[in-house]
């Protein structure tokens, strides 16, 4: 298997665990087993087989909805995790956006004021 690069910089991300350790803040109860569930499928090959289309949302909701907390439509009134945003060519559309999104507001009026 080819050499990956690192999602985030180990460096960068001991520093801000240690900080958040020394503020007190802890990981959710459910930490563990999610992240070591994802570590053996890594190391057991067993992901290999499977694109990333047939992985990604099921990845995107452990990881960044049940473990760092985002939202996702459906669960509050204000998400905090958007699948699939296009922008206004529909070109490179991401897996995903980070930011606020209310699901009530008018998608419409949204892309107008963008132009």
């Amino acid at each position: 298997m080819p050499q990956q690069q690192s999602l985030f910089n180990p460096r960068i991300l001991r520093n801000l665990v240690t900080a958040a350790r020394w503020e007190g803040v802890t990981l959710p109860p459910t930490a563990s087993s999610i992240i070591a569930n994802w570590a053996d499928r890594l190391a057991s090959g067993g992901i290999d087989k499977l694109t990333e289309s047939q992985v990604e949302q099921t990845f995107n909701n452990q990881i960044f909805c049940r473990l760092l907390g985002y939202q996702q439509i459906g669960e509050a009134s204000e998400a905090s995790l958007m699948p699939k945003t296009t922008g206004l060519t529909g070109r490179d559309t991401p897996d995903f956006v980070l930011g606020k999104f209310d699901p009530a507001a008018n998608l419409d009026q949204r892309l107008k004021d963008e132009q």
